[in-house]
């Protein structure tokens, strides 16, 4: 009797089926199979062969067929979903699932679905163009199956110096594992060095962070000399496209794949180069079990199929740049210069400075607010502000509740969460002092476009996410309302630099000490990276308003200096050792609408011992929760703690209870 191992893309371990003997011969691993789980018949792969004693106390099923001639995932792949569920301590069926979001679509049958007929994948057509950069005449099939425009997107000539391409000629040459990291003078650099990258494979990964910045680079993958399609991977794609694409690179139909995080796990047999652009992002990582980074799983997926892993990025993340100084990855400096606008500060508490009102009356100029809404209104007599009853568990965490103004009416105000969602009406009155003396802490959009129309008799478009809903068209509805206007008040959502290249005469930063406050070990890199990037819209000058002017930071922001930030963020990292020089987990603890106050109690005193921090979950179910931050000298003794706690939780019996996992967590800001 020839035992098996099937995983099913479902929240569940491998689980042991009889392999029948008219299949013996097509069930190798990595096939798909169909066996019967509870009542019903499923699709699974399988994973390996099962050694352990034909006696069990319990009785086998046998799978029903073995599907296609060909596994659709290698050994290598089989490999990687290994070390992604072990790494991350994520169930295998969910890796499946990313994996491959839906098996049966890749059963080959006689008569094919009709949506699959009718619907081709999301490609790009690559061929031959001009290498100034200018989209040419071609058909791109993807979301909207209509033509890009090519003045949008149009990616300015940058010449790349050959030097920089030597080391990547030689590892691909050499067709074994190697991880480059190219420290690209500018966002547009980069985009340029990997269309020159793909001329020199035949077959590759490209991740991009955004759906927004993949879009944009998809229309300029034309520019390779390389003839083909590159298939297109990202969450937006309808479910019928998405599933075509998948059968495509099953099939071997394309051997190109760009996309977002996602891609990285796609079925595409050992591809000679993976690039991973922006790879700082932190879009790269995933909010949900499997909570995996794709630049991570990219160096994995290198060194399991002899690939050649690129790294791009203007301001690498800390990291990365370590892993580079330490030999691990190969550093790539570019001796080119790009123009780039000065910066200056100017010191003040003012929502906006009289300089920058000054400046914002000549030319077009984007104000940069990364916050949303109005302020946070503070009583003036004792210095109450509301906080959000559903999210804040004091002393521990706390989360302000954000002024509002209503879209419609702009003499409504509300009180909102931008966490959860919690809405309320602002209070008359201090209820704990009584005093009715409120003032605005902070500078929101919302404010910001208050004070342009009051003090420059104004309307400045403003772009958020409350203005743009989320939707297929966000990005270019957003594009077509800032072309033309003056003055743009805009958050982390604009931050286009290939979209809005050198557009904006300057730039006005509010709110840039928001940055050295964040309790957070990885804010300064954020800030260097926001600043970058805002520097290739920006044509003449980027003003920063800050109240400390005399910051060691702003002075190698001046400078463009990123290294000199990287070296002295290494230097505190080590100090307090923080990652790259230890291990971090972050360790959350659900319980259930309606668990019982007693275990709620119980949790909170088992992970006291580790260092807890009361939330909220977002969760759909969960009410109430626990996080706990461990922090490890290296892997094995981060996955000891997490182990141990495992323990003390299994041994308490409690029902209900859920533990997610979050491996080197990205904290968004």
């Amino acid at each position: 009797m020839v035992l098996i191992d099937i995983l099913f893309p479902v929240y569940l371990m491998p689980l042991t089926y009889i392999c029948p003997e008219r299949l013996r011969h097509r069930a190798v691993r990595g096939m798909i199979v169909s066996a019967p789980i509870r009542t019903r018949e499923r699709e699974g792969i399988i994973v390996d062969y099962n050694q352990g004693n034909d006696e069990r106390p319990y009785s086998l099923r046998e799978i029903t067929q073995v599907h296609n001639d060909k596994p659709p995932m290698s050994e290598a792949h089989l490999k990687l979903l290994q070390w992604t569920g072990q790494y991350y301590h994520a169930e295998p069926g969910l890796v499946l699932r990313s994996m491959l979001p839906d098996i049966q679509s890749l059963i080959k049958t006689d008569a094919p679905t009709k949506a699959a007929r009718q619907t081709a994948p999301a490609t790009v057509m690559v061929r031959g163009a001009s290498r100034t950069g200018n989209l040419t005449a071609r058909a791109i099939r993807g979301e909207s199956g209509t033509k890009a425009d090519a003045n949008l997107t149009a990616l300015p000539a940058i010449e790349i110096a050959p030097e920089t391409l030597t080391p990547l000629r030689s590892a691909l040459e050499k067709k074994a594992f190697s991880v480059l990291l190219l420290h690209a003078p500018s966002y547009v650099y980069g985009i340029r060095y990997m269309l020159e990258a793909l001329r020199l494979t035949d077959s590759a990964i490209i991740l991009s962070p955004e759906i927004d910045e993949l879009t944009a680079i998809s229309g300029h993958l034309s520019d390779t000399s390389t003839t083909g399609e590159i298939c297109l991977l990202h969450s937006g794609l309808p479910k019928v496209k998405r599933n075509n694409s998948y059968r495509a690179i099953v099939e071997g139909a394309v051997r190109f794949v760009a996309g977002t995080m996602s891609a990285v796990l796609a079925p595409l047999e050992r591809p000679s180069l993976i690039v991973v652009s922006e790879e700082h992002s932190p879009h790269y990582k995933s909010d949900k079990s499997p909570r995996y980074h794709a630049r991570d799983v990219a160096v994995m997926r290198g060194l399991l199929e002899d690939t050649t892993v690129l790294l791009i990025s203007a301001t690498p993340s800390v990291s990365s740049y370590y892993n580079a100084l330490t030999g691990r990855y190969q550093l790539i400096r570019c001796p080119i210069e790009v123009p780039r606008p000065s910066i200056k500060l100017t010191k003040t508490r003012r929502p906006l400075s009289y300089r920058a009102l000054r400046q914002l009356r000549r030319g077009t100029h984007l104000v940069y607010v990364n916050k949303k809404g109005y302020g946070i209104p503070i009583c003036s007599d004792c210095g109450f502000f509301q906080t959000c009853p559903k999210c804040s568990h004091p002393p521990a965490t706390t989360h302000p509740l954000v002024l509002y103004n209503e879209e419609t009416n702009a003499d409504v105000r509300t009180l909102l969460c931008n966490r959860c969602g919690y809405k309320t009406n602002p209070p008359e009155a201090c209820p704990v002092c009584n005093g009715y003396n409120f003032t605005s802490t902070g500078s929101g959009t919302q404010r910001i476009e208050e004070i342009l129309r009051q003090r420059l008799n104004t309307s400045a478009v403003r772009i958020d996410s409350d203005i743009i809903k989320k939707g297929r068209q966000r990005t270019s509805k957003a594009l077509s309302r800032t072309i033309d206007a003056n003055i743009v008040v805009a958050t982390k959502m604009l931050l286009k630099p290939l979209h809005l290249y050198k557009h904006f005469k300057g730039i006005v930063i509010v709110g840039a000490d928001m940055y050295l406050a964040m309790p957070q070990y990885q804010a300064m890199e954020r800030f260097f990276q926001d600043v970058f990037r805002l520097s290739e819209m920006a044509r003449e000058v980027i003003l920063i308003q800050t109240a400390l002017p005399d910051n060691p930071v702003y002075t190698l922001l001046q400078g463009y200096n990123y290294e000199g930030l990287v070296l002295d963020e290494l230097r505190v990292r080590r100090e307090l050792s923080y990652p790259p020089f230890s291990r971090m987990a972050l360790v959350s603890i659900m319980c259930r609408e309606g668990s019982t106050a007693k275990a709620v109690d119980i949790l909170r005193a088992v992970a006291e011992s580790f260092g807890c921090v009361a939330f909220t979950p977002t969760i759909k179910g969960f009410d109430i929760g626990i996080q706990v931050s461990l922090r490890a000298k290296g892997r094995v003794e981060l996955n000891h703690e997490i182990q141990r706690l495992q323990k003390k939780l299994h041994a308490l019996g409690l029902k209900d209870v859920r533990l997610d996992i979050d491996i080197d967590p990205v904290v968004p800001f």
